[in-house]
């Protein structure tokens, strides 16, 4: 499990770059585990750093356009992502699945009926903002999840430790 110290800091690097394409009109499609490269082994070690990567599926992404194509991997996959029907906010729902495996050791979703239907449960000692951060990124009508720029103004983020 990873301390929950770091989870703050860790939130931000994954979160930062996402907004980032967001703010450029570009969606990735494909946040997961393996598309963060780190700059050390150990999460824990101090100055560890988070760099997104594997470009291959980021889309031209602007204000109300909509994309269709399946690409990526399921479980990590928003509902409007199963109805071939959605936009960049795509990419923050998966950062909170990211993000609830981080705190739960396991994948929240494991497919479509999940993504719509299941009401998450956190593991006991979850402390409450956490909570509140991924509840906000696993947000099951995209129109209410909010974007990389409001998720990077949670007070999650900024929690000092």
């Amino acid at each position: 499990m990873i301390p929950s110290s770091q989870l703050p800091l860790l939130a931000q690097q994954l979160l930062t770059p996402i907004a980032w394409l967001h703010q450029n009109n570009c969606a990735h499609r494909d946040i997961k585990g393996d598309n963060y490269l780190m700059s050390q082994r150990d999460v824990t070690s101090p100055g560890l750093r988070l760099f997104l990567s594997d470009f291959g599926t980021v889309r031209e992404c602007k204000p109300g356009s909509r994309m269709s194509n399946h690409v990526g991997t399921k479980v990590y996959w928003a509902p409007e992502f199963f109805r071939s029907d959605y936009g960049c906010k795509v990419d923050i729902w998966a950062m909170g699945v990211l993000m609830f495996g981080m705190v739960g050791a396991k994948f929240p979703f494991k497919g479509e009926q999940d993504a719509n239907m299941k009401q998450l449960t956190f593991p006991k000692g979850t402390e409450a903002m956490a909570q509140e951060f991924i509840n906000k990124a696993l947000t099951k009508k995209e129109a209410e999840r909010p974007d990389g720029a409001a998720l990077l103004m949670h007070p999650f983020v900024h929690k000092q430790v």
